[in-house]
């Protein structure tokens, strides 16, 4: 039977403590939040007093109308002034007494009698770290862990009980040692007295946040004061107008606070995770930070295909065995030992994927990247123990409860007719499929992921002759040629934030550039170069395409003329096709943004229902129906029985899309859907037909 002692993972020496001091660095940052906000204060009660003067005057001048001359008129316009003072006023006053409740329909909450072993485990964290512990536990379906809490004026003042989140999916994905270094970088935030002070920064953010946005109930008021008489609305457009004065006053103050605000919530990150690592270790918060973004791809794969499945009428029994599925995969995808069932994510494996050259200090970022997070955790060197357990552990009948939330995930959902409940290992069969099916040969080294031939002109490649020796399989596919095409999204990328920077739409006075640094005058100078490297690495792509048909060619002639002349016909029958089909595509993309522009519009009127009618009917319909029918005849929908049928359905139903009042949605929905299902259908076709060339590539290289 599991404890308490069997699992905890034993803390570092006593020694590791010491190391979870505030830096100098998060005081700098607190003084500096401090007085932006006493500075925005001294602003804000200026506003009171001048709202209070303002509200004064309005209610003598009001009942001085009123009592001089008591008219029906004089009366509304004295109730209307005073009102005018009494609404600018409780505009400034009311963020006091409002309160921000956090959503909670989104999670399950769990009781410590359900689960007695994960409570005592987070409790017995929550001890270790100097923090409170929480209130509730709740249980999400994501991979993710965060505390929260309802705030409010007064809890700047007042202590406030926080609630833990613990995401499936991220327990799914760690180890129990780095469990333990997640809850406790949670409770890190709140775990020291010289923390407080950062809470209450924290309170003050959110508070004045909702004071300038969050005015929705504040809105309607205003809304049924002014719809209460001609001469209240008079008023209300005042009111409005001074309230939006006051409003542009403290939102810039308010953009000075969350500035430096943003500065210090990366000092916090820091700080909690030397609190985690004191005690939990250095190890265990570097591999949370490797596995926890891998496993919440891993969760969204799953999550994707549910979403896709569902159409199907195909539902899943347990999201979380099904996401362990998706994690072998992209261990063997990827070259990563398993161990425990959890891909072991290397330092190598990181930086082998990062291909971003620029970068650049974001100070509205709340967050430090990962890579800077573990730097500071691996200067503080605290040796603890690593246990492989599962977290799991801690949960009583873990499969209930991943059933459970699975079945949370399909809350929302409204399929009709009978669904089918996948196991993990059916998932497991029909994923692996889907992924044998729309991926190429290994062999290829991933030179075609993400793309396809460039366009050629087959019979002018060929019929001039091979010209001799034209290259051979392993330097047209190696390993740097098969990243080429993921350095090039990668440098697209860069050109873009620099274009940013340059634009001013990035504020940061400088960047970082393959190690070096430059200051934002040098961004338009940088992504020139880039887009320079961008033009010669789709040149030597293209090359490398031509020079691939000519080797794959000249192959086959000297085996079998006939293989030869397959593969020519084959790669002609590919190119023709991928015109007619990027022409098609063109085409549907027109009538795909009619649709959805008129889909999402918030407000039509009659005349916009029979201008857009008439004009689908007119220019679209009859086009859309053309190309639909061609496809279906053409084998597009081959082996998509319930596709095909749906698609013959709409092409013999004549739509109206309203009556001239109302909007027909599910008729536009059907309109909507079977332009996407055509478009899948073409793109699927495509890739298909392009594997089949590459199949027969290999088949000619032997």
């Amino acid at each position: 039977m599991n404890t308490l002692d069997s699992l905890y993972p034993a803390n570092p020496p006593a020694s590791g403590l010491e190391k979870a001091v505030v830096s100098p660095e998060f005081r700098k940052e607190v003084k500096k939040v401090l007085g932006t906000i006493m500075l925005f204060f001294a602003v804000y009660l200026v506003l009171v007093v001048l709202a209070v003067l303002l509200a004064i005057a309005c209610s003598w001048l009001g009942v001085i109308i009123i009592v001089t001359i008591p008219r029906i008129f004089t009366v509304m316009i004295g109730i209307g002034l005073i009102g005018l003072g009494v609404m600018v006023l409780f505009f400034l006053l009311k963020f006091i007494f409002s309160k921000k409740k956090y959503n909670t329909s989104e999670n399950i909450e769990i009781r410590e009698s359900e689960h007695p072993l994960l409570f005592a485990f987070v409790n017995q964290i929550a001890k270790d770290t100097s923090a409170p512990k929480p209130k509730k536990i709740y249980l999400a379906a994501d991979a993710n862990a965060a505390v929260f809490y309802d705030s409010s004026f007064w809890s700047m003042f007042f202590p406030v009980k926080k609630n833990l989140l613990i995401g499936l999916g991220l327990v799914n994905a760690v180890n129990i040692s780095e469990f333990k270094a997640v809850i406790a970088h949670e409770f890190g935030h709140f775990s020291q007295r010289s923390m407080k002070l950062g809470s209450f920064v924290y309170n003050v953010n959110r508070v004045v946040y909702n004071m300038l946005f969050d005015n929705e109930g504040y809105g309607s008021a205003l809304s049924s004061w002014a719809g209460a008489s001609g001469y209240f609305a008079f008023f209300a457009k005042i009111t409005v107008r001074i309230i939006e004065g006051i409003q542009w006053v403290l939102q810039k103050m308010y953009g000075l606070v969350n500035k430096n605000y943003m500065s210090l919530s990366r000092e916090m990150e820091f700080h909690a995770d030397a609190v985690a690592a004191s005690v939990t270790g250095s190890e265990a918060c570097m591999g949370a930070l490797r596995r926890i973004d891998v496993g919440h791809s891993n969760f969204e794969a799953v999550i994707e295909k549910c979403n896709v499945w569902y159409e199907q009428k195909i539902v899943i029994h347990n999201a979380y065995e099904c996401q362990r599925k998706v994690a072998a995969h992209f261990a063997y995808k990827n070259e990563l030992v398993l161990d425990h069932e959890l891909p072991v994510v290397t330092p190598e494996f990181l930086e082998n994927q990062v291909l971003r050259r620029v970068n650049f200090h974001n100070q509205w970022a709340s967050h430090p990247d990962n890579k800077d997070r573990m730097a500071r955790i691996a200067e503080l060197n605290i040796d603890a123990e690593i246990r492989e357990d599962s977290p799991w552990l801690l949960f009583e009948n873990p499969k209930a409860v991943q059933e459970q939330l699975t079945t949370w995930l399909y809350r929302n959902a409204k399929g009709e007719g009978e669904m089918v409940s996948y196991s993990a290992e059916e998932f497991d069969n029909k994923y692996t499929y889907e992924q044998t099916v729309f991926s190429y040969p290994p062999a290829y080294n991933g030179f075609y992921d993400g793309r396809d031939f460039s366009t050629l002109d087959v019979e002018e490649l060929l019929g001039s002759g091979l010209n001799g020796q034209n290259g051979n399989f392993e330097e047209i596919y190696s390993v740097e040629h098969g990243r080429l095409k993921e350095q090039l999204t990668a440098k697209e990328q860069d050109v873009a934030v620099l274009a940013a920077i340059a634009k001013g739409d990035i504020d940061t006075k400088t960047f970082d550039f393959a190690g070096e640094k430059y200051d934002k005058a040098s961004a338009e100078d940088i992504a020139e170069k880039i887009r320079a490297e961008i033009k010669t690495d789709n040149e030597k792509l293209e090359q490398l395409d031509k020079e691939s048909v000519k080797f794959f060619y000249g192959e086959a002639l000297s085996k079998d003329p006939a293989m030869a002349d397959l593969y020519r016909k084959k790669l002609a029958a590919y190119f023709d096709a991928k015109r007619d089909d990027e022409k098609t595509l063109e085409q549907m993309n027109e009538i795909f943004e009619k649709v959805n522009s008129f889909r999402n519009a918030d407000r039509l009127t009659v005349r916009d229902l029979t201008e857009w009618s008439d004009e689908y009917k007119s220019k679209y319909e009859s086009e859309f129906k053309s190309l639909l029918t061609k496809h279906i005849e053409e084998g597009y929908f081959e082996g998509k029985k319930k596709e095909k049928e749906t698609a013959e359905k709409f092409l013999g139903t004549q739509y109206q899309f309203h009556d001239g009042q109302t909007l027909f949605n599910n008729e536009l929905d059907d309109l909507h859907n079977n332009i996407l299902e055509l478009w899948r259908r073409i793109v699927d076709k495509r890739q298909f037909q392009f594997k089949d060339v590459l199949q027969l590539q290999l088949q000619i290289a032997g």
